[in-house]
C-alpha cells in the first residue's frame, strides 16, 4: 500500500490556491492508488517550536528516545515511511512560511535523513521517494530575474535528504483578487502527467 504524506504550509483554509492545488493533486493521486493511505500534516494548527540549543543538542545525542525529540521523531518517522511528498506552500515576503521552515528543521536530522561521510560529504538517506510541491506567489515570476530561491530552496532541501525525484508546480499572480491566476490551466495538466 502507498502513502502520501501531504505538508500545507498556507496560513489560510478558504481562498488558498495552494491548498486547492493540493487537494486537486490528492484526488489525482488517490485515483491512481484506490487503496493508498494520506497523512495530513496542517502547519496552520500544528505547534512545531523553532529550534533551540536543547533541541539540536539532542539532535546529535545516541538517544533518541528522549521527550525532547517527541515530536521531532513523529515527524521523521512519518516521512521515512512515505512513499510520496506532498508540500503545498505560498510565499510570504518572497520565501517560505516560518513554519514550514520549523518543520524542515525538525526533519532534516543526521543520521535519521541524512548522513556524513567518510570523506565529509553528506549523504541523503531519504531514497526511492517522490515529491510533489505546490507553490503559489502573488506576483508574476520575474524571466529576468536569474535568483529565485523560493521554490528551488524547497526542491534543493528535499534532494538534500535523498528525494531528488521533485515534481515543482509553481501559481503565479494570485494577488489580484479579480483575476484568475494565468497557469492554472496548465498546472492542472502537469499534475496530471505527472501522475497518469
Amino acid at each position: 500500500m502507498k502513502t502520501l504524506l501531504r505538508i500545507d504550509a498556507s496560513i489560510r483554509t478558504d481562498g488558498s490556491y495552494s491548498r486547492s492545488m493540493g487537494d486537486f493533486l490528492e484526488q489525482r493521486w488517490k485515483k491512481k492508488y484506490a487503496h493508498g493511505n494520506v497523512i495530513y500534516r496542517d502547519l496552520r494548527i500544528l505547534d512545531i517550536p523553532d529550534l533551540h540549543q536543547e533541541l539540536t543538542t539532542a539532535f546529535f545525542a545516541k538517544d533518541r528516545e528522549v521527550a525532547i525529540l517527541d515530536l521531532s521523531n513523529a515527524l521523521v518517522d512519518e516521512i521515512k515511511a512515505s512513499d510520496y511528498l506532498l508540500i503545498t506552500c505560498p510565499m510570504y515576503n518572497l520565501m517560505i512560511p516560518s513554519r514550514l521552515k520549523a518543520y524542515i528543521d525538525h526533519i532534516v536530522r543526521v543520521n535519521e535523513t541524512f548522513r556524513y561521510t567518510e570523506e565529509g560529504t553528506h549523504q541523503g538517506l531519504l531514497v526511492n521517494k517522490k515529491a510533489f510541491v505546490i507553490t503559489a506567489r502573488g506576483g508574476q515570476k520575474d524571466p529576468t530575474e536569474h535568483i529565485d530561491i523560493f521554490g528551488r530552496y524547497l526542491t534543493d532541501i528535499l534532494a538534500f535528504m535523498g528525494i531528488s525525484h521533485s515534481y515543482l508546480f509553481e501559481i503565479e499572480g494570485t494577488a489580484n483578487p479579480l483575476m484568475t491566476p494565468t497557469n492554472l490551466a496548465s498546472i492542472y495538466q502537469e499534475i496530471k502527467t505527472a501522475l497518469i
